[in-house]
């Protein structure tokens, strides 16, 4: 008997590649400016590691007001809306993702980021645990812009 090898579509999520669009899926406060460099972070709504991401989120927009901040969820629409209030993220873009469309982005693990610039390349990407983390993240769009 010949086995058939299972194929996993991996989406190309590399540095210097595009970022797959979010376009079609439901984002619930603020649009999004597309002239400045982004960083998309995705979560998911049971995760514990992303609840301890969120309090910190609303400093990091106020002190870099050059980088968008855009959040990707995998929640339906009352546990987004419910983090929206518990967590104050009035200021950041929300968007819900299901699961069935989580494997378009690549996501290795939660809470995940992409550095993106404003011609939508992906300049970094990765786990993003702490605020220091996005700090490196940040870093790299101020040394993109000096060069």
């Amino acid at each position: 008997m010949n086995a058939i090898p299972y194929i996993f579509y991996l989406p190309n999520t590399a540095k210097n590649t595009i970022f797959p669009s979010i376009d079609s899926f439901l984002t619930l406060n603020k649009s999004h400016n597309k002239n400045i460099p982004y960083i998309f972070i995705f979560t998911s709504y049971g995760c514990d590691a992303c609840k301890r991401i969120y309090p910190f989120l609303n400093e990091l927009i106020k002190e870099h007001p050059y980088i968008q901040f855009r959040l990707i969820t995998l929640a339906n629409e009352d546990q987004a809306n419910e983090l929206i209030e518990q967590f104050n993220l009035n200021d950041i873009p929300l968007t819900m993702i299901k699961h069935e469309h989580i494997h378009k982005f690549g996501i290795t693990g939660f809470p995940f980021a992409y550095l993106v610039s404003e011609k939508s390349v992906i300049l970094d990407k990765g786990l993003v645990n702490h605020k220091e983390d996005f700090r490196l993240l940040m870093k790299k769009i101020k040394r993109a812009k000096i060069a």
